[in-house]
This record gives C-alpha cells, structure tokens and sequence, in this order.
C-alpha cells in the first residue's frame, strides 16, 4: 500500500531538483501540500503517479520518479485567457538556433539514463504571428520518437528571456522508477 504522505513527501524533492534544473521562481514551486490548489495521487499507467498545481497555478506531472511535465502560467501555448496575449509580447533576446540549443541542453540534463534522441534532429516549430504581424517570441522544440504524441520530448521557450514556461518528456529514459522504490523503502541516499 502507499503511503500518500511518503510519496508527497518525496514528490517535493524530485520537483525541487526539477526545478533547480528548470530555474522555475522559488514561489512556484510547491514545498508542501498548503502550496498545492489541486492534487492526484496515482493515474490509469502507475500508482505512483502524481499530478500536482501550486496555488499560483504551476503544473507538475510525476511519472515513475521523475518529474515528465511541467506548465507555467507563463506558457503562450498553453493560455487559456485570450485577454492575456498582450503578456506574450515583446522582443525576441534569442536567436532560433539559441533556441534549440537551450532546449536541447535542458532535455539531456533531465534524462536519468540511455539516449532518448535517436530518431532525429530536433524540429523547431514558432508559435506564429500576432494579428497585427508581430512575431509571437515562442517557440516548441520536439524531438521525434515513440511518444504519446509522435515525440518523446517537447519543450517549450520564450525566445523573450530563455526560460522554458512548458516540457513535456516521454521516453523511459527520463524516468527513474528504481529511484523511486528505494525512496518508498527508505533507502534512497
């Protein structure tokens, strides 16, 4: 049987380090579960999923030890408020090729082990123009493979400043399930 404090207890810690790796502000990232509006334990692939939102409306996905998903409020792709798009302007600080070499650099520096990028260059894809013809400084990087959604890798950029406001990686190489026994067994070091 879980242990839902354990396991929350120990989803702090890998969001921590996620967030270490991803620079998300300190103020988004959730420390206990008064930080938390929403969570689930468990979903239909393992019990030791968790899908978790801070109360300034950060969302992380766990997935077998490791954190698979993470959305900002700062995500142009995923804005659900349209009075909101006036945010997303601005000049783009980096070039198309900065951009992909961020993403890349960040998605090698969450896999746990293996190579997850066997199946083809990263595809960059802009996030468009605004009505008026500005260009939206967003960008998608995907990499090609098995995935959910024909990638094993997605990361979101804001050309504007670097930081990455959405991700999404699929393959098994960003997991970390024995990782997450041993914390479950109290062996973790």
């Amino acid at each position: 049987m879980l242990d839902t404090n354990t396991f929350l207890s120990i989803s702090f810690a890998l969001i921590t380090n996620f967030s270490n790796v991803l620079h998300v502000p300190p103020e988004a990232v959730p420390k206990s579960t008064s930080d938390l509006q929403h969570s689930v334990v468990g979903g239909l692939g393992s019990p030791f999923d968790l899908h978790c939102v801070h109360t300034r409306g950060t969302l992380f996905w766990i997935e077998d030890g490791a954190v698979v998903g993470y959305r900002s409020p700062g995500s142009f792709f995923n804005v659900q408020n349209l009075e909101l798009l006036d945010y997303f302007r601005g000049p783009a600080r980096f070039s198309t090729n900065e951009v992909v070499a961020l993403a890349e650099k960040t998605a090698r520096r969450l896999v746990k082990h293996g190579e997850p990028f066997t199946n083809g260059a990263p595809q960059l894809l802009p996030a468009g123009h605004f009505r008026d013809g500005e260009q939206i400084p967003f960008y998608r990087v995907n990499w090609p493979g098995d995935g959910l959604f024909g990638y094993v890798a997605q990361i979101e950029v804001d050309a504007r400043d670097g930081s990455i406001p959405a991700l999404w990686v699929g393959g098994p190489q960003f997991r970390d399930l024995p990782y997450l026994v041993c914390c479950l067994l109290n062996r973790c070091t």
